[in-house]
């Protein structure tokens, strides 16, 4: 029984902090800026409230001090994702065969933030599908890559990462590589003939939708669609996130 009760009275050494933060939340609460508290001030000074509505007021304010300082703490510790801006950047490659250097390739990304304190794990990105723009219907149309592929995150190229606390990694979306006839290469663990076939068709001028989800455990997805075109270019293609009311409709 003793030992039960001094485990109850350990799991209270925070509770000081907690109870200056709670007085101190109170105090905002009863003499701040709100207009519950304007009011009450107002009704004090024109007239002595009952006692009934001095306790009212005052157990209103400590439970709305007390969901403050809950919250605090909550907000900072509840895991979700923060889809950035997208990048092209340029890098030299190596022939692993025969160490001699490669063709030079364009890489696009997608920023993704943790801005929490907590550990997000198994961060994934997922390409759903690529749709292209029709100017004769005015709607996007389905292409051949209409199943989701597992891109990878920039430097480790892996499917899945851990992203700690207030921390930002580079998701990988697609390559272009220097060659006569430059196109948009996947950045994904495994790519279908066809999805290749088709990009590797695809008219530079073609106006491409990335539809990309992001994931990781116990957090909730964030889905976001990329507007692609290639151009005549190579290393300057323009990628760029879409807002939801610019997307269009699909065919």
């Amino acid at each position: 029984m003793l030992e039960w009760i001094k485990q109850r009275f350990l799991s209270f050494d925070l509770f000081p902090d907690y109870f200056r933060l709670l007085v101190g939340n109170w105090q905002n609460v009863l003499w701040g800026t709100s207009l519950a508290a304007v009011a009450f001030a107002l009704w004090w000074f024109l007239g002595v409230p009952p006692t009934w509505a001095i306790a009212t007021f005052l157990t209103c304010a400590m439970l709305i001090a007390g969901y403050y300082t809950w919250r605090a703490d909550h907000v900072r510790l509840v895991p979700r994702l923060i889809v950035g801006d997208a990048r092209i950047i340029s890098t030299p490659t190596t022939n692993m065969r025969t160490g001699e250097a490669g063709a030079d390739r364009v890489f696009a990304q997608i920023e993704i933030q943790n801005p929490t304190d907590t550990t997000l794990a198994d961060c994934r990105g997922h390409l759903l599908r690529v749709m292209r723009w029709s100017e004769a219907a005015q709607c996007w149309e389905s292409t051949a890559v209409d199943e989701s592929l597992a891109l990878l995150w920039s430097t480790i190229d892996q499917p899945a990462t851990a992203l700690y606390p207030r921390m930002r990694r580079q998701l990988c979306l697609f390559y272009v590589e220097d060659v006569a006839t430059p196109h948009i290469h996947i950045w994904a663990a495994t790519v279908q003939h066809r999805m290749v076939a088709f990009l590797a068709r695809s008219d530079p001028t073609d106006v491409l939708r990335f539809d990309i989800s992001i994931t990781a455990q116990d957090c909730p997805a964030v889905n976001v669609s990329l507007r692609v075109q290639l151009g005549t270019d190579m290393d300057n293609p323009e990628v760029s996130v879409m807002p939801r009311e610019a997307i269009g409709p699909e065919c």
